[in-house]
């Protein structure tokens, strides 16, 4: 229910303040916003974490009321192993001389499991140009921020926290421009990993697959999934045709942990080790997918026997012996540094349509 919210604070303050363009009343609406407690223990006084509150509740008379302006109105820092330096420039829209003063408010991070995150006070530090800086009316200033990430080593962390800038007298209003980041090499997160069942046993997925009658598969119902698959560890033939009632195509299933960028799936000959054809061997091709919705998920991805370029042209593969050739680009992934995909090679394939 956030977004009519937002859409009539948008609407007030514009109302207001006919003059700001679109990007300044984003930085206005955060500058004014104020951060919240933590949601499991608002006695510790602990700020909530910034990427689940982003700059905070709205504060509609704030912003209607609001003499100075603070961009960039966040900083996103993306994924850090040191310090980073940015610059806010603070302006003064009053009509008299105002003096800031600049200080840090660090919120709780989280890190581990991305299905049931732990919460942290791993605080970061920041250090400023300055600290206190007078501006002129109808002037700005820059202060240089550095915020140098959490000294702890807690797997998969996000971090975050306030720049505060806090008005000395008058009426002592406090702006803020929120920052967040991901603690470490964003890069390193495995996102096609195995998945392990309610009895604590471990499936190295992917796995290549023929699907079976429709029943529980790792105690999940399979109707989310369109049916239950059985391992091929071995290779398997397919008739690329119904069979009681099951269409008797290969499936590849597979558990993503994280996002990515992009799946690709090729077909390779096996008895020639290349691929089926010059320019047209992809099977699956699918462009942002999402982490799967529990730790015992996963995704099936059919392939009917075609290979198509990338201009939309589809091959029908001849019977004989394949392999799939998965390629997953983890997310904000370069695709031509090969450290940033992951891949997996399926077992044999029989193509035998009878």
């Amino acid at each position: 229910m956030s977004s009519p919210h937002v859409a009539g604070g948008v609407a007030t303050l514009l109302e207001a303040r006919p003059d700001l363009d679109a990007h300044q009343v984003r930085d206005v609406l955060q500058n004014s916003a104020d951060p919240t407690l933590w949601w499991g223990n608002p006695d510790l006084g602990e700020l909530d974490n910034v990427h689940r509150q982003g700059a905070g509740m709205l504060d509609i008379p704030g912003s209607v009321l609001a003499t100075t302006a603070v961009s960039p109105g966040k900083l996103s820092l993306g994924a850090t192993s040191g310090p980073v330096t940015e610059t806010v420039t603070i302006t003064n829209d009053g009509d008299a001389e105002t003096t800031y003063e600049i200080s840090h408010a660090p919120a709780l991070g989280t890190h581990g499991n991305t299905f049931t995150p732990s919460f942290n006070d791993a605080f970061a530090e920041a250090s400023f140009s300055q600290t206190k800086v007078t501006v002129g009316a109808g002037r700005s200033a820059s202060v240089d921020v550095t915020i140098t990430p959490p000294a702890d080593e807690l797997s998969q962390m996000i971090y975050g926290g306030y720049v505060e800038i806090a008005e000395i007298g008058g009426e002592d209003t406090t702006y803020r421009v929120p920052y967040a980041a991901y603690n470490g090499d964003y890069q390193a997160i495995d996102a096609m990993t195995p998945i392990t069942d309610g009895d604590g046993e471990t499936h190295e997925l992917p796995w290549l697959t023929k699907m079976t009658e429709c029943e529980a598969f790792f105690g999940l119902d399979c109707a989310g999934n369109g049916g239950s698959y059985e391992n091929q560890p071995g290779g398997a033939a397919y008739t690329l045709d119904w069979v009681d009632g099951l269409p008797d195509v290969p499936y590849v299933i597979a558990h993503f942990d994280h996002h990515v960028t992009k799946l690709e799936m090729t077909v390779i000959n096996e008895r020639t080790g290349r691929p089926v054809h010059p320019d047209r061997n992809i099977a699956v091709s699918v462009d942002h997918v999402n982490r799967n919705a529990t730790p015992t998920a996963f995704f099936a991805y059919p392939w009917d026997g075609t290979v198509t370029d990338s201009h939309g042209r589809t091959t029908e593969v001849r019977d004989g012996s394949y392999r799939l050739e998965a390629r997953a680009l983890k997310a904000l992934g370069d695709p031509d540094n090969p450290d940033h995909w992951e891949s997996w090679t399926s077992p044999v394939i029989t193509i035998d349509r009878g």
